[in-house]
């Protein structure tokens, strides 16, 4: 993964060298110095530029080992992600709102992959981020998956996404979501399992609203209306005493 990262990370650079490497041989084999000097600082300077346009274009994947200290720093959010090191990856919990990557706000359809590790009770992940309290999340748990949309802070708890059997908890997981238009395909796999769901962003919602008072959740009924969810940026989000381990986050434009 590092490898193709590093290598897709550094494309145009590789592509200029290439480039330049050609160019220059054919330039001093066919013509005198002073010219072959001159055509090699054109194609130096015009390369320069060239990797400088397409640096400054909006980048199309990010990538976060999660395997060193210092690595959340394009990460916002409340509560704990901190660096494990005997298990070199982070940690999310206490984190009532969760964290989100604001790199990638104005993304519509795109992957968003990450290993995970349940050590006690759930992961929750975000996707369709507008910000800290608009948002679409998912917890998994070891037999479902519970589908809340937040609105202006309060969050709304849809129908369980049940599974066959129940996978174990404390072994490193592989997450796939797939966010096209309204539809999320959720993806978790071990080495004897694979589970493979689709949900539909609802369009209009009759739910159970979970409002946060003091340490006390308070229940109510409510109809939310024209629910936007078509972009938004992705992330992670526990709470209270749910616990999970996170590496090798990878997201990238569909």
């Amino acid at each position: 993964m590092k490898l193709r990262v590093f290598l897709k990370n550094n494309k145009y650079e590789f592509l200029a060298l290439t480039v330049n490497v050609l160019v220059a041989g054919v330039v001093f084999r066919t013509i005198p110095q002073f010219v072959a000097f001159i055509i090699s600082l054109v194609i130096f300077i015009s390369s320069t530029f060239f990797i400088i346009y397409f640096r400054t274009k909006d980048r199309n994947f990010y990538y976060y080992p999660f395997d060193a200290p210092g690595q959340d720093q394009d990460w916002v959010g409340t509560g704990d992600l901190n660096f494990v090191r005997n298990e070199r990856c982070f940690q999310i919990t206490n984190s009532f709102a969760g964290f989100i990557l604001p790199k990638t706000f104005n993304w519509d359809d795109y992957k968003y992959k990450l290993d995970f590790k349940i050590t006690n009770i759930s992961l929750g992940f975000i996707v369709r981020a507008a910000n800290l309290s608009n948002y679409v999340m998912f917890q998994i748990f070891a037999d479902n998956i519970k589908p809340h949309i937040r609105i202006n802070g309060e969050f709304v708890e849809l129908d369980l996404i049940k599974f066959d059997n129940n996978f174990k908890l404390d072994i490193w997981h592989k997450l796939t979501v797939f966010c096209e238009k309204r539809n999320i395909r959720i993806i978790i796999q071990d080495k004897n399992n694979s589970i493979d769901r689709t949900f539909t962003i609802p369009v209009v919602i009759d739910a159970n609203v979970v409002e946060k008072i003091g340490d006390t959740e308070k229940i109510t009924k409510k109809i939310i209306q024209n629910i936007d969810f078509d972009f938004g940026a992705v992330g992670i989000r526990n709470f209270s005493v749910e616990r999970a381990l996170i590496k090798n986050i990878f997201v990238e434009k569909l």
